[in-house]
């Protein structure tokens, strides 16, 4: 039997200063081209997606790989100076709803009017 290495997540840090939304996606693109090059000659990397957080003139970018090495090699060939990479643990499982669910009318959940009564009582040190 042939071990494969599971993928690890790795977080990129890089200074991005007052950079916007249309620079983070041409950034973005720059590296997903870099990415596709270096799977195309047998590298193990997937770019995952990108966060900016504005205020701390910072951007992040997400990847999986076997190493760092192709995934320091992928921003670095993209024209990119990583502050940092490291590896990361994510978490992905349901996706929260975009509006307020509707509510259950399972006895007792929440939104159950007998639930919500025990819970007011409860807070409010009656019965």
């Amino acid at each position: 039997m042939v071990h494969k290495p599971t993928p690890t997540t790795y977080l990129v840090e890089l200074y991005a200063p007052r950079q916007d939304r249309e620079q983070l996606k041409a950034e973005a693109k720059r590296i997903r081209a870099a990415v596709k090059a270096l799977t195309d000659s047998g590298a193990a990397v997937r770019y995952m997606h990108a966060v900016l957080v504005p205020g701390e003139e910072t951007a992040f970018h997400v990847f999986e790989a076997n190493g760092p090495d192709s995934v320091e090699q992928a921003i670095r060939d993209a024209g990119l100076e990583p502050e940092r990479i490291s590896p990361a643990i994510a978490e992905t499982g349901k996706e929260i709803p975009v509006r307020p669910a509707e509510p259950s009318t399972d006895p007792g959940s929440v939104g159950d009017p007998a639930v919500e009564n025990q819970m007011s009582t409860h807070r409010s040190g009656g019965e």
